[in-house]
């Protein structure tokens, strides 16, 4: 996606290209409700070194090798919440990286997720309470 979209309690603005972006209740409960929620923001991704044989990146002539190399890419993210959330990055396998800033006002809690916060890129956030 890019520029603005919302889906029911989330909403995505200021994206800055192309990227998809989804909310995961990881405690069965409602994601306006939810105590532990897993936001996950993809933007484009490839292998070190590959290679397409194409403009239409349809035939691979090499496949390249890890570490993956993440677009840059940010945007806003609104939760419909009755309160606030702590937000973690997390690395590739989900370990913490560190603590990003959020902010609670009128029924939204927002954050900025973006894939340059840390070395080595973000790609996902835990939320919780």
């Amino acid at each position: 996606m890019s520029g603005a979209v919302a889906a029911g309690t989330l909403r995505v603005r200021d994206a800055s290209c192309f990227q998809t972006v989804a909310a995961i209740s990881l405690d069965d409960k409602t994601i306006a409700e939810s105590g532990s929620v897993l936001v996950i923001q993809l933007t484009n991704l490839s292998n070190t070194g590959l290679l397409f044989g194409n403009e239409t990146k349809k035939l691979v002539t090499k496949t390249g090798k890890l570490p993956l190399l993440i677009f840059k890419g940010s945007a806003t993210v609104e939760l419909a919440s009755s309160r606030t959330y702590k937000v973690t990055a997390l690395t590739s396998d989900g370990a913490p990286y560190g603590p990003v800033e959020g902010s609670y006002k009128d029924g939204v809690f927002r954050f900025k997720a973006d894939t340059t916060l840390f070395p080595g890129g973000v790609m996902a956030y835990h939320l919780t309470r």
